[in-house]
């Protein structure tokens, strides 16, 4: 079943101009709890950054990012590539153009390769 699911899935294919145009790409989870409190039913995640991959942050430490409401499709135990843009002390999904739906990624092998491919050819 496992295989059947592997060959009948779409591949996940990263949006390049967001990832050329966001101020930080982190390797992360959305974290179920802060403090206590359940953060998700609120506008705000906290991310914990395992990789940074654009820009500058602290590995290992959490961040918080506008949850943007198009994003209904995430689970706490799995990494994803965040490409971000600061709003202010904190970030929110990079979105291209402004009006485009903002969109978070699986980190598989295949993502972080295709964002390292993307990374390595955008301008300086």
């Amino acid at each position: 079943m496992a295989a059947l699911a592997w060959w009948t899935s779409e591949p996940v294919v990263l949006s390049r101009p967001p990832v050329r145009g966001s101020d930080l790409i982190v390797r992360g989870r959305i974290l179920p709890e802060q403090d206590g409190k359940v953060n998700h039913p609120s506008n705000v995640w906290i991310v914990q950054v395992d990789e940074v991959l654009k820009g500058r942050v602290a590995v290992g430490e959490p961040i918080r990012v506008a949850a943007p409401a198009e994003v209904t499709r995430w689970a706490t135990d799995r990494s994803y590539l965040f490409p971000l843009m600061r709003a202010g002390e904190d970030f929110q999904v990079t979105r291209f153009p402004l009006d485009a739906p903002a969109r978070i990624y699986p980190a598989t092998p295949s993502t972080i390769e295709q964002l390292r491919r993307t990374l390595s050819h955008a301008p300086e």
